[in-house]
């Protein structure tokens, strides 16, 4: 709806309702190619920018049935959270008889049902049997596949390997180098925390071990896996980047270099130019002029990809040349500040067969520590044959 406003009204602001972009970070990402995928969205933008985002559509079936169906729901699908809520008001005494009541719901008294429900009740059963641990949160179904604002086919190979399937146009999708590090700071396995902040790294080299892992597999997730697919549909409109700025304050108490690094998130003030608090405790007043150097290279490259359709020099023209996905050996752009290589085009390319096989014969990580980290470094990717190669107590 909002880009449909857009292209009615842009125009009176002096927009070209024929020359549109869309940019999402992280969910937002995520939302931007939910947006390719979408028919209802087609034609209403032409380039588009995912930084940090990644694309994942659940089936109906998934979303919507009980864990114990024929056809098994996730553990939150909507089925189950009823359930539990329907235990919970003392409408059953039991799940099953909870499941009988369920089935002879209409929609009308369902839908009653749930608008009858506050928020607060809503997210006790979301959050019932969880940890809260940000990883936790990607398992919940969000984006369903059920042909209509979304095609009912859910594999991204499938949906973006034929431009008749989706809304094709040049795309930029980037990662930053350290994306994995936001989430690890927030496990108390990894970090010592105080006041419900991280303090310290209980054990740095395995701190750096997972965040390796997980940064090679989360860009994989991110880009590569996805900018392979589309160079092959629909040609050289496929840009990729990688943010490595990762000069962060030390605090004291913590140093956010080691901790946080070139972090998920840390690049939207550069995307933008705008440093506000509380951004501004991270990263250090010193460093202003490199890391305008950076945005200003950023903001120019964005620009030009607005205006014409491609990064290409900048839109001052004064950038170095940032060439497609795949041209002459290379993939991505680099941004980063001048000591640590400056802003550069490089050729590296992230396999997550070769990282999961790395990490999985990696003898310097106890087989417990692997149990806990696999299902939370490749969960795009997981294979229960591989916990239980691990020895680990569970499948996922």
């Amino acid at each position: 709806m909002a880009l449909r406003w857009v292209r009615r009204n842009i125009s009176v602001f002096g927009g070209d309702p024929n020359n549109v972009t869309i940019l999402g970070n992280s969910a937002g990402g995520g939302g931007v190619l939910s947006l390719l995928a979408s028919p209802l969205a087609q034609g209403l933008f032409h380039r588009a920018i995912v930084q940090g985002g990644v694309f994942r559509m659940t089936d109906v079936s998934t979303a919507e049935n009980l864990l114990d169906d024929a056809i098994p729901g996730d553990p939150f699908s909507s089925g189950e959270v009823i359930v539990k809520l329907m235990r919970r008001d003392g409408f059953a005494e039991d799940r099953q008889t909870a499941k009988e009541r369920l089935r002879t719901m209409n929609k009308q008294d369902l839908a009653r049902y749930l608008r009858s429900k506050t928020p607060a009740e809503l997210f006790w059963a979301y959050y019932l049997g969880y940890d809260l641990h940000p990883f936790d949160l990607l398992q919940v179904p969000k984006v369903f596949g059920g042909g209509y604002v979304l095609p009912g086919i859910t594999d991204p190979q499938q949906i973006f390997s034929d431009v008749a399937n989706y809304n094709e146009v040049p795309i930029i999708l980037g990662a930053n180098r350290d994306e994995v590090r936001l989430f690890m700071m927030a496990n108390t396995e990894l970090v010592d925390t105080r006041f419900g902040l991280p303090v310290g790294i209980k054990n740095i080299d395995t701190y750096e071990r997972y965040g390796g892992y997980g940064a090679e597999a989360f860009t994989y997730a991110m880009v590569d896996d996805l900018a392979g697919i589309l160079r092959s549909a629909q040609g050289r409109t496929v840009w990729a980047y990688r943010f490595d700025v990762d000069d962060l304050r030390n605090l004291v108490v913590v140093d956010l270099k080691r901790l946080m690094g070139a972090a998920h998130g840390v690049d939207k003030p550069f995307s933008f130019g705008n440093f506000p608090r509380p951004n501004r405790v991270m990263f250090p007043p010193s460093m202003q002029e490199e890391f305008d150097l950076v945005s200003t290279s950023m903001m120019s490259y964005w620009a030009s990809f607005a205006y014409n359709g491609e990064p290409g020099t900048g839109h001052t023209e004064e950038e170095i040349l940032w060439t497609p996905w795949g041209d002459e050996g290379n993939t991505r752009i680099v941004f980063d500040i001048e000591d640590d290589g400056g802003v550069r085009m490089v050729p590296d390319r992230y396999s997550i067969s070769d990282t999961k096989k790395r990490f999985l014969e990696d003898q310097q990580l106890p087989a417990a520590q692997k149990c806990e980290m696999y299902p939370q470094l490749f969960w795009f990717s997981s294979s229960t044959g591989d916990l239980w190669d691990l020895g680990c107590d569970s499948p996922l």
